[in-house]
C-alpha cells in the first residue's frame, strides 16, 4: 500500500452531503440518513478503517451513537479525495415521540478512526427520538467509506 499515514483529524474536511436526494426529512415517520462527507484536505495520501466515533449532542446531554453491522474497509485518500459515512436516525415525529424522548441535538460530534481529537459538526436535521438505553436503538452510524 505504500507509506501511507493514517488520517488524522485535522488532516480532514467534514460536512453534510447535501445533493440530489441526500438532504434527509426531519419530519418523516420513518428513518431518515444523512450523510457526512469526509474530505483528505492534507497534502499527503492517508488511509482510514474502521467506524468513527460519533455523538449527537445538545446542551445538555450527549448520545454516544451505535453502529450498523456493516464490516469496513480499509481506505486511502489522496489529497483531495473523498469517503462518507451514514448516520442512519429516526425523527422525534416517528412512532413513539413522547416528549420525554425528544431530543434536539445542535451538533454531531465526530472522531475519525484511531483519532483522540474531535471535529464538531453542526446537526441540522431536527428533533431525534432519543433512544440512548434501547438495544437496538433506531439511530446508528455506518463505517468509513460505507
Amino acid at each position: 500500500m505504500g507509506s501511507s499515514i493514517r488520517c488524522h483529524t485535522t488532516d480532514l474536511g467534514y460536512s453534510w452531503a447535501t445533493g440530489g436526494d441526500a438532504v434527509p426529512n426531519g419530519n418523516a415517520q420513518e428513518q431518515q440518513k444523512a450523510v457526512v462527507m469526509v474530505k483528505n484536505t492534507s497534502g499527503h495520501q492517508c488511509t482510514m478503517h474502521g467506524f468513527p466515533g460519533v455523538n449527537l449532542v445538545n446542551s445538555g446531554h450527549s448520545w454516544s451513537l451505535g453502529r450498523d453491522n456493516q464490516a469496513p474497509v480499509t481506505l486511502t485518500l489522496k489529497p483531495g479525495d473523498s469517503t462518507q459515512f451514514t448516520v442512519t436516525f429516526l425523527p422525534w415525529t416517528a412512532e413513539g415521540n413522547v416528549a420525554s424522548n425528544n431530543f434536539a441535538p445542535t451538533t454531531l460530534v465526530i472522531t475519525p478512526p484511531n483519532e483522540t481529537t474531535s471535529y464538531d459538526l453542526p446537526w441540522r436535521w431536527g428533533h431525534v427520538l432519543l433512544q440512548d438505553a434501547a438495544t437496538h436503538p433506531g439511530t446508528y452510524i455506518g463505517p468509513i467509506g460505507d
